[in-house]
């Protein structure tokens, strides 16, 4: 494979980048092409291809630098020239990517993984699933569009798509759709699948009352609101200003008007909100062990260390959160995690020191089921 010497050198400089900031693929990638403005079309689908294949299996590649390359405390720039130099080799490249999928994780997210799952053949096809291309999928905002019309529309833009269901199209071929007039519109917004199975999750009404307390950007609060057609109301709450920003440019272009948002600046802002909800979304920040098909670097960043300070963050959120509840009311919590430490245990947990709760139905999507990233939702009700 040749490619020019300006993608070489960005490619080396980006994975250092990644390995020693812990930086996510999609925002390395996001600012390659933003500092080099004259790049084509063509010369960022290259950058962007090569650079997540190395991701996905850069454990692949130690022994042509010499270093593990998972596990080294120190790599520099010359390592990583290594690894593209050897990637560029086609016979180098094939080598690397049929080594054992294992070989391609942190061995503590190997530790965690085969401790959860505890079946060699589910363990080794979870880091087999970890190598593969996953779809994308965009998700039909119903209250603008039927998915037939959409599929019309995009069609007419030159983008093919497959009709999952009334609300969800894949991408056969990956494409990017941020700019089309359609997006622009607000027909549609890009959602795994597994992450549109939330909203329905909690039986909303068309004028439920809905508390969506880690909203983040607010996939899913947009998603609440069309499924209320607009009506209801939606209250985004989340630690993050900058974040619940990103939901308003969203809500106004999707056409939503239900949607308010709310920054979460101390335990305050919850207790006034005490039994206030219908429903209650807790979308728990976790290990995203579930999307590491789309985000690769996670295999290579995942730490015992952080996953035990995530679990008690998790239940800390669970308890003071799941006061927002009417009784009689709903409360879902997802992850976009595989483990169960994360899952079905801290559910368990919950439910032992909360006996106005009772668990109504939990569901899991492993990773790659369906075509979709790995999930966990637990449906509870309070009496």
């Amino acid at each position: 494979m040749n490619i020019f010497p300006s993608i070489k050198q960005e490619l080396t400089s980006s994975l250092s980048y990644l390995f020693h900031n812990k930086a996510s693929s999609t925002q390395v990638v996001r600012y390659t092409f933003k500092k080099n403005k004259k790049w084509g079309s063509r010369d960022r689908k290259v950058f962007s291809e090569v650079f997540f294949d190395i991701v996905r299996f850069l454990g692949g590649y130690s022994e042509f630098v010499g270093k593990d390359l998972l596990h080294a405390q120190e790599l520099n720039d010359d390592d990583f020239q290594k690894v593209v130099e050897a990637y560029l080799d086609d016979e180098l490249r094939s080598k690397a990517e049929s080594q054992e999928p294992k070989v391609m994780a942190h061995k503590d997210l190997l530790i965690e993984v085969e401790k959860n799952f505890n079946n060699q053949e589910l363990s080794r096809g979870y880091f087999e699933e970890c190598l593969t291309i996953p779809s994308v999928f965009l998700r039909v905002n119903t209250s603008k569009v039927s998915s037939g019309k959409l599929v019309e529309l995009l069609e007419e833009e030159g983008v093919s798509t497959n009709e999952i269901s009334e609300s969800c199209l894949e991408l056969p071929v990956r494409k990017n759709v941020l700019q089309l007039s359609a997006y622009k519109s607000g027909l549609f917004e890009v959602q795994d699948g597994a992450s549109q199975g939330v909203a329905p999750f909690l039986e909303l009404g068309k004028k439920s009352r809905v508390a969506d307390t880690c909203a983040g950007a607010g996939g899913k609060a947009l998603h609440m609101a069309d499924l209320m057609n607009g009506q209801g109301r939606v209250l985004a709450l989340d630690i993050s200003e900058r974040r619940l920003e990103e939901l308003k440019k969203r809500s106004k272009r999707s056409g939503f008007q239900n949607i308010e948002t709310r920054v979460i600046k101390n335990n305050k802002t919850l207790k006034r909100l005490s039994g206030s909800f219908d429903r209650v979304l807790i979308d728990a920040p976790c290990s995203g062990t579930g999307t590491f098909r789309r985000k690769p670097e996670g295999k290579i960043h995942f730490r015992k260390e952080r996953l035990d300070e995530l679990v008690p963050t998790q239940k800390e959120i669970l308890a003071s959160h799941s006061k927002l509840l009417k009784p009689g009311g709903l409360l879902v919590y997802a992850t976009c995690s595989v483990l169960k430490v994360e899952n079905e245990l801290q559910v368990e947990s919950f439910l032992k020191e909360n006996e106005s709760f009772e668990l109504v139905e939990q569901k899991t999507n492993s990773m790659g089921e369906n075509g979709f990233d790995g999930f966990y939702m637990a449906k509870l009700k309070k009496f």
